[in-house]
């Protein structure tokens, strides 16, 4: 009995390790089904990430094409521009040389007109009279020795104005021109001033004789009472005339001092005006120089991002993958292995542990940990790529704005220097 129990105790011991021994077996084939299925689902992932790489450099390949374009675009808008500028110079000289060549045959015409005129009234006058004839002939010679020196004078005056406008189309404002200007204006006020004081003492000097003649006809008259009467009203006409002549002479001063505190005053507006417009326009040029500096160190940036995006793309494609690859097929056979090394004592001991799931979750992680890393590289490249293409933009809008302030300027410095030429001419003439 006790035989057959033990063979019983046996056999059961035997159904149980049987039974244990087809579920590791279960479990086995279930971890390999696993295994492969992970195994199909990385090199899925692996060719997704081929073609989105190979995706990423046909877009940037797209983004130089389309920069390149823009460039071309940009600098042959430039030499349009340039062209047509030039197109418009060269014409505008052609119309003013064609105006002045209008004039001169108008002016040459009226002159043959005149003298037609004045050939037709002198043979009439001729059939009358001989002398008057040469008279006339004499007067029509004159004449046209007059018409046409202010022919040559006029048409010469034309050419140099014409000279004029062209070298102030082409010209810019400068400052030395503007200090040379006022040089001249305090060279002539010294000047007006010198004539002035020396008008000023000449009438006194006058004024002085006069006084001085009519105290000696005071004298004459206290002592000699025999004098006829008319001294006094002579007297009373030198201290008339002297008083008039202070009374002019005040006047002149005044005037004098009146014009010479107003041209000080232009003169010091004008210099104020002048280095403030050149203290702006030194400063906006500053400023051009530092933003395109700016610009430039944003660019070059910009294509050391691009370069050492291309190379770390072409690193990763070559590179990198295929250690990432090979690693992972490492670990896949070594964890293959200790799974294999696990249960052969296993069943041996009719023992099983469960460690295949815990180790497909650690690859499962490995390969999220794995595609975060590629997407925040992606996500912080194409940040970084926009962020310096905004600057960039940014720059060239500041330049370009900078660049119209500067000429901005300059035409108001043109406009006040010329009128301040228009005002000291007016000056001077007064």
């Amino acid at each position: 009995m006790a035989l057959v129990q033990k063979t019983h105790d046996l056999e059961g011991k035997l159904m149980q390790d049987s039974i244990e021994k087809s579920k590791l077996k279960d479990v086995i084939d279930a971890h390999v089904k696993s295994l492969a299925e992970y195994r199909t689902k990385v090199a899925g992932l692996v060719e997704i990430e081929v073609g989105l790489r190979k995706q990423l450099l046909d877009r940037e390949r797209e983004k130089l094409s389309l920069s390149k374009a823009l460039v071309d675009c940009q600098l042959e808008h430039s030499t349009v521009l340039e062209a047509l500028e030039k197109d418009k110079f060269d014409v505008t000289t052609k119309l003013l040389n064609a105006e002045n060549d209008l004039l001169e045959l108008q002016m040459r015409e009226e002159h043959h007109d005149t003298q037609l005129r004045a050939a037709q009234d002198a043979a009439t006058a001729a059939v009358a009279d001989k002398k008057e004839l040469a008279i006339e002939f004499v007067a029509l010679k004159a004449n046209f020795v007059a018409v046409n020196k202010s022919l040559q004078a006029q048409s010469a005056k034309a050419q140099q104005l014409s000279v004029e406008l062209l070298t102030l189309v082409n010209q810019k404002a400068k400052l030395a021109a503007l200090k040379s200007i006022l040089l001249d204006v305090e060279a002539h006020q010294v000047q007006f001033e010198k004539t002035a004081q020396q008008q000023a003492q000449a009438q006194h000097a006058q004024v002085l004789a006069f006084k001085q003649e009519a105290e000696e006809e005071m004298a004459r008259r206290q002592t000699c009472s025999d004098l006829p009467e008319d001294l006094d009203a002579w007297s009373r006409e030198a201290a008339a005339e002297s008083h008039a002549s202070d009374v002019e002479r005040r006047r002149v001063a005044a005037k004098v001092d009146a014009c010479t505190q107003e041209l000080r005053l232009q003169v010091e507006k004008n210099l104020q005006a002048a280095e403030t417009f050149k203290g702006i326009l030194s400063g906006k040029e500053r400023d051009l120089a530092a933003v395109r500096s700016q610009l430039d160190a944003a660019l070059a940036a910009r294509d050391q991002l691009q370069q050492q995006n291309d190379r770390l793309v072409q690193d990763k494609s070559n590179d990198k993958t295929k250690d990432e690859m090979k690693r992972m097929q490492d670990v896949l056979v070594a964890q293959l292995q200790e799974l294999k090394m696990q249960l052969q004592p296993l069943k041996q001991d009719g023992k099983a542990t469960p460690t295949g799931m815990d180790d497909a979750h650690e690859l499962r992680a490995q390969v999220r940990k794995l595609e975060d890393k590629l997407r925040s590289a992606q996500t912080t490249h194409m940040q970084a790529v926009e962020a310096t293409e905004r600057r960039c933009a940014e720059l060239t809008t500041k330049a370009i704005m900078l660049e119209e302030e500067v000429l901005g300027l300059k035409n108001l410095l043109k406009t006040t220097t010329k009128k301040h030429r228009e005002r000291v001419l007016e000056l001077t003439r007064e």
